[in-house]
């Protein structure tokens, strides 16, 4: 297997094991905030099991291979809706419940590393597959992103709770960053259906 489908698999994996532990925490608990969690891992989860799928069925001519890869590219884009209605229940969980995510002692410090490494890394890599043509794998990166800015708001609230002396300002901070977040995902969906619809259209 190569790293391409390492990758994705072992995303994919991690994302349903999250899934199910935070859903089943969120019905044993009657918790909103986990089951929100719980519906945001399991829609990337989806995402990710469509793109390992489709790339391992389409076949190889290089014309039809192209239009199989944008029309799953496309799909991906109407599935980012789907993701970003579970990113707004989760920062509005934020502002109106006050929850958040929580890293005890120096965990947070790791955590903080691994999401500035996995925001740049998705961003070059992004620029990466889309030079070489394969909206597949502009998807996935596309994917990896959106995931990565999620962590910057999960960092944040984090660090908020740790460092912070609970100043109500913490509440508008995150709404700020969460509404952020929870645009430029639309916005991501909204790039991703044009640019596959103008492409298609010139393929056919």
């Amino acid at each position: 297997m190569n790293s391409k489908y390492s990758s994705l698999s072992t995303s994919l994996f991690l994302n349903l094991i999250y899934a199910l532990f935070k859903g089943l925490s969120g019905y044993y608990f009657q918790s909103s905030w986990l089951i929100s969690i719980a519906f945001y891992y399991m829609i990337l989860s989806i995402m990710r099991f469509l793109l390992l799928r489709k790339d391992r069925k389409i076949k190889k001519q290089l014309h039809r291979k192209i239009i199989e890869e944008l029309k799953t590219y496309r799909f991906c884009g109407y599935l980012m809706f789907l993701l970003n209605i579970a990113v707004t229940a989760i920062v509005l969980q934020m502002i109106h419940n006050a929850k958040y995510y929580e890293y005890p002692g120096t965990l947070i410090y790791a955590f903080a590393a691994y999401t500035f490494y996995s925001l740049i890394s998705a961003t070059i890599n992004l620029i990466r597959y889309r030079s070489i043509n394969r909206p597949i794998l502009s998807a996935a990166k596309i994917l990896s992103l959106a995931n990565a800015l999620i962590s910057i708001l999960a960092l944040q609230t984090a660090m908020f709770v740790q460092f912070g002396n609970g100043e109500s300002s913490i509440l508008i901070l995150n709404g700020i960053t969460g509404s952020t977040v929870c645009l430029s995902i639309f916005i991501m969906a909204i790039l991703m259906i044009v640019h596959s619809t103008k492409k298609f259209k010139k393929l056919q």
